[in-house]
């Protein structure tokens, strides 16, 4: 044992260092690991008053988008908020002038009354936030306030206004802009009939003769002068009540969520960092549990981490076909298993030359680098992971050999197990790997939620609650250790940063009517410290992708498709003796759907079905809005043509303040993406490579 903490373990009779364990490389002390939150003692019932809720009417000319135009753009018409903590509501006509009236009632916002205010507006991101943002960045400019928006994955999480400046430059104040669609991911009707059922005149008024109006704004001008007062009355009516009904909701949201964690969703944009910070008030225990994972073992990690798994194996059925899906898929593997977690080590070499084996390996969580081996007779291939496929790397079960790869040990052993030894590690191949502790961390905050889910009626607001706390953690885990920046700068300070070597300026978007430019810089792994753990992200989807292999394997089942947590099969799978176990009520049973007289399975996520009770029909086309006809696949199955379709698309553009619905078309067409089609068996086949090595492909 060196003063670093290094095992070496050498081989004296051809000298030479067979494995370098290094021990606790997970940082120094306690500021590696997730912290439990503390309480805030200060919290009262008050301070989940302090809101705002905002919303935006809007008109589009949809009939002539259908009759004339290609495309057709969204004109702000009016703009309302009502503030829940003193019960005010204020709106304005954005008519004639857009920017000047939206700049001035964006500065009621600018108060120190309303320090610390989250304005909400339900559907910031792909909505509302498209109209405001780039007033705010005028008002910024204008009064030297600092707007700072957060994008995550190149959506607008939220908008951080600060303002009011101290002699030493500091600001005092700060407003917040959230999407409430991002801690309640439904529509405001349906949320409405969930948490205001006891007070229906909250909820939100029926729309359909404004809606006619704003989108054939022709409609209007054909109004008298008093038939249009009137409907512009009713519509400032309807855009405060929207207002008011989001906030009642999102009070009595915060109200419930108080009950029982002594939370201030304020704080939190999204629902899964409020489902973190439940976790990690509650029912985080111990400062030294959850190992913060960055910087190049956060990127070696990664490459384990993927998603679930969905493939086709039968394009085609005239025979019944029964459909199952698994409950709750995610949080049933998280309350059954243990997580990476506590200290953990790399090791250097092959630890399976020096004593250790698999079993021993897999009683810890370990990930390797490695190769491996899936034998060519499997159909069904297990393993996944990604490779390059006509010019595009691609999420694949395929089979062959495929070096450099890193893995969940576990994952692979039980696929070795499941078929006999035809997925396996190739031997002598493991060259380096990161060896974690073991403990089930959330027993007990999914056993709580599920508890809550079973006692209460499905119209009960805490049913709706409990499922989406179920179901979001898990995702946080495996947040990108990446952030983009954005600053609204002067040349002055970007020519500054442009100089420092360690930033990386990703773009600076200049506008027509602003002297302040818009700077956008990267920082990934080795500069930011995101509350993640991949390693636990990358062990659930690997224990689900687990779970369903002990189905997929079997060979006496006439497997259709799956897709992550489901499967259309031939047979009734839960009426074999084998598969009985799994019919339960609870989390991770095995649940019936249905059963279709005729099926069509093309790609993955593109699918159709005939129902054999009711005679109706379903299809889904990932990525195409409007209806397709069940005949329509089954013709670009059985003819083999290009379905040339088309869908109104909306584009936006926030630094214009732009929303455009454009007619775009839609090609779908059969492809070998995944997997390869027999189109005179119907059956498809999983590629084979026989030395694939990602670490030889040059990007």
């Amino acid at each position: 044992m060196s003063k670093f903490n290094k095992i070496y373990l050498i081989d004296t009779l051809n000298n030479q260092i067979l494995l370098i364990k290094y021990t606790k490389v997970n940082g120094q002390g306690l500021k590696s690991f997730f912290h439990p939150l503390k309480i805030d003692k200060n919290l009262k019932l008050e301070d989940l008053s302090k809101f705002i809720t905002l919303d935006i009417e809007a008109s589009i000319n949809m009939e002539e988008l259908i009759e004339i135009k290609d495309s057709s753009i969204f004109q702000p018409v009016m703009i309302s908020a009502y503030n829940f903590y003193n019960e005010k509501s204020i709106f304005t006509n954005l008519s004639p002038n857009i920017d000047k009236l939206m700049e001035q009632f964006l500065l009621n916002f600018f108060d120190r009354s309303l320090h610390k205010f989250v304005i909400y507006a339900h559907n910031l991101t792909s909505f509302d936030g498209v109209f405001i943002l780039k007033h705010l960045l005028k008002i910024g400019e204008k009064f030297d306030y600092k707007i700072d928006p957060l994008f995550r994955d190149r959506k607008l999480i939220s908008i951080k206004c600060r303002f009011g400046q101290d002699k030493n430059g500091r600001y005092r104040y700060y407003i917040e802009f959230h999407d409430s669609l991002l801690l309640l991911n439904s529509s405001l009707k349906k949320l409405g009939d969930t948490f205001l059922s006891e007070t229906p005149e909250l909820m939100k008024m029926d729309n359909s003769e404004i809606m006619s109006y704003l989108l054939n704004p022709a409609k209007f001008s054909l109004l008298s002068k008093e038939g249009q007062i009137d409907l512009m009355n009713q519509l400032k009516n309807y855009c405060i009540n929207d207002c008011i009904s989001l906030s009642h909701i999102i009070h009595k949201f915060a109200l419930l969520i108080f009950k029982d964690f002594k939370i201030n969703i304020h704080k939190y944009p999204t629902i899964s960092s409020l489902a973190m910070g439940i976790y990690l008030t509650k029912y985080l225990k111990s400062i030294s549990l959850i190992p913060l994972i960055t910087c190049k073992i956060y990127r070696d990690i990664r490459n384990a981490y993927h998603g679930g798994h969905t493939d086709v194996y039968q394009l085609y059925s005239n025979e019944d076909i029964h459909s199952y899906d698994y409950t709750s898929m995610y949080p049933s593997v998280m309350l059954e298993n243990e997580m990476p977690v506590g200290d953990f080590s790399k090791f250097e070499g092959n630890p399976l030359n020096c004593g250790e084996t698999f079993e021993s390996l897999c009683n810890q969580h370990a990930f390797v680098k490695c190769s491996v081996y899936v034998d060519k007779s499997l159909n069904r291939p297990l393993y996944q992971t990604n490779v390059e496929i006509n010019g595009e790397l691609r999420s694949v079960c395929a089979t062959g050999t495929f070096h450099n790869q890193w893995v969940y040990l576990k994952e692979i052993c039980k696929y070795y197990e499941l078929t006999n030894g035809l997925t396996r590690i190739v031997p002598d191949s493991i060259k380096k790997g990161y060896l974690f502790e073991s403990k089930n961390i959330f027993k007990d905050y999914i056993n709580e939620f599920f508890k809550i889910k079973q006692s209460v009626d499905k119209t009960n607001p805490m049913y709706l609650i409990s499922k989406l706390m179920m179901n979001s953690l898990y995702g946080r885990f495996g947040l990108k250790q990446e952030l983009t920046k954005h600053e609204f700068l002067d040349n002055l300070e970007i020519e500054k940063i442009s100089f420092t070597k360690d930033i990386n300026i990703k773009d600076i978007i200049e506008f027509d009517d602003l002297e302040k430019s818009l700077l956008i810089t990267v920082f990934n792994s080795d500069e930011v410290k995101l509350k993640s753990s991949i390693p636990i992200a990358a062990t659930i989807t690997a224990l689900a992708r687990m779970k369903l292999s002990e189905i997929l394997s079997d060979l006496e089942l006439d497997i259709l498709y799956i897709d992550t947590d489901s499967f259309k099969c031939l047979q009734k799978i839960t009426e074999l003796d084998r598969y009985k176990h799994l019919d339960f009520y609870g989390l991770g049973a095995l649940k019936y759907e249905g059963s279709f007289s005729e099926s069509i399975f093309l790609l993955p996520k593109v699918y159709g079905g005939i129902y054999k009770d009711s005679t109706s029909e379903i299809t889904k086309v990932k990525g195409f809005k409007n209806k397709i006809e069940f005949n329509q696949l089954k013709d670009l199955l059985f003819k083999n043509k290009e379905l040339k379709l088309t869908q109104n698309k909306w584009f936006r553009n926030m630094l214009k303040s732009e929303i455009k619905i454009m007619k775009t078309p839609y090609n779908l067409a059969l492809n070998d993406n995944k997997r390869v089609n027999n189109l005179k068996t119907f059956k498809t086949n999983p590629y084979h490579f026989y030395n694939y090595d990602p670490e030889s492909i040059k990007y």
